[in-house]
Order: structure tokens, then sequence, then C-alpha cells
């Protein structure tokens, strides 16, 4: 498999240099994305946990409008974070071939495009 996948790669090279420049482009343009939104995560989870301890104590309030609004802030904020964690996790194999192996990354979305 990995013998096809160079020969592949050699094949993109010698028939279109722009088209893979522009693969090869596309690959760092994604890995710059993918470390944006981890970074984004990373603050928003930072702020979920820095803001929790103000909603508990709005969501045990004895007015029941903000102890409504406080216990939906806490699920809906809780809810996002854990998904984006998942997200990240099921996808972590596609975050590091970017870095580690950007010609497979750049073949592979070039048969993206394909399908």
């Amino acid at each position: 498999m990995e013998e096809l996948i160079k020969k592949l790669i050699e094949l993109v090279e010698n028939a279109s240099p722009k088209l893979w420049e522009l693969a090869m482009r596309q690959v760092i343009v994604n890995n710059i994305s993918n470390i944006v939104l981890l970074l984004a995560l990373v603050v928003y989870v930072y702020l979920c946990i820095k803001f929790t301890p103000k909603f508990v104590k709005l969501a045990h309030d004895d007015d029941i409008d903000r102890n409504i609004f406080g216990m939906m802030v806490l699920i809906v904020c809780w809810v996002v974070a854990v998904a984006s964690i998942l997200m990240v996790l099921v996808n972590t194999s596609t975050l590091l071939t970017g870095f580690v192996n950007p010609e497979y990354a750049a073949i592979y979305n070039l048969l993206q495009l394909v399908k």
C-alpha cells in the first residue's frame, strides 16, 4: 500500500506540479486552521471551568428565572465542550496526518475531490 501511495505521489508531482503545489498548500492551511480551532477549544473549556461556579450559584438561586437561566447556560456550555472534545478525539488521526505526513494528506485531499 505504501508503495502505491509513493507511486501516486510521484505521478501527481510529475503530471501536474502546480496541482501538487496547491494540494500541499491546502495541507498547510488545514493544519493552521486545526491549530486555531484547538486553541479556541482550549480557551472555551477554560472559560467553562472558570464560570461554572458562578452559574451553579445562579442555578441554586430562589428566583426561578435565574435558576432556569443558570441551569440552561451550564447545560449548553458543557454539552458544546464535550461534543467538541469528542470531535477532536475522533479526528485526531486526520489532525496528526497533516503534520507527520503532509504528502499523504495532500493525496488524500486530492482523492476526496475526485470522489
